[in-house]
């Protein structure tokens, strides 16, 4: 039986769209910025990737107090359990002090003489499928905010990234993501908001 998450995340912008599908709406303070997020979600709804939340519909929305606003689509997951989320934050810390996190030793510290087969020295040594996945993130180097609030379960069972936001770098440059198809021109979405900008410029004057 499916058991869906009973609440949506913990942050403004998620909504409801139908029983297998929640819409996320956030924005950004530069065009650029808007141009990377519409290209990441335009590129893994035509490359599904199992280790990336299923996504479509990207649609820029109209300026508020000068951000740039945008919505997409993503598959309705299932949740985790406290003990994943732990793991995969401590792993996370890990892996940004350039600790092995795949180092048995570097996880001492959390098991006791009354614990020795603890739940977390079980996923490293047994080869669980959150450790595969988490290793696969670490190796492809694109993922910039790994914590236990983007990974979920989707409905077959395999661990996925959720919040897409997370492959920005904080760079506005498309260039600067080397595995993202790179645009000969300005996009078309993007020269229609700028017509549609300057057409509400002038809409005092006219």
């Amino acid at each position: 039986m499916i058991k869906y998450a009973n609440t949506l995340p913990p942050r403004r912008g998620f909504e409801l769209i139908d029983e297998h599908t929640v819409r996320k709406t956030s924005n950004l303070g530069s065009k650029g910025e808007l141009e990377v997020i519409e290209a990441i979600v335009n590129f893994f709804e035509a490359n599904p990737d199992p280790y990336v939340v299923r996504v479509s519909n990207f649609k820029f929305l109209p300026k508020n107090n000068n951000m740039f606003q945008y919505s997409y689509d993503m598959e309705r997951l299932t949740p985790i359990s406290l003990e994943e989320k732990w793991f995969i934050n401590q792993f996370a810390d890990f892996a940004w002090y350039r600790q092995d996190p795949f180092d048995i030793q570097n996880w001492c510290q959390f098991f006791t003489d009354e614990q020795p087969s603890s739940y977390f020295k079980t996923l490293l040594e047994g080869g669980h499928p959150l450790v595969e996945f988490l290793r696969t993130i670490i190796d492809q180097d694109r993922y910039n905010d790994l914590h236990h609030g983007n990974v979920m379960m989707n409905l077959d069972g395999d661990y996925v990234l959720l919040d897409l936001e997370g492959f920005m770098k904080g760079l506005a440059d498309l260039s600067s993501y080397h595995w993202l198809p790179q645009p000969d021109n300005i996009n078309n979405n993007l020269v229609a908001l700028n017509n549609m900008a300057a057409i509400q410029a002038l809409a005092p004057i006219l």
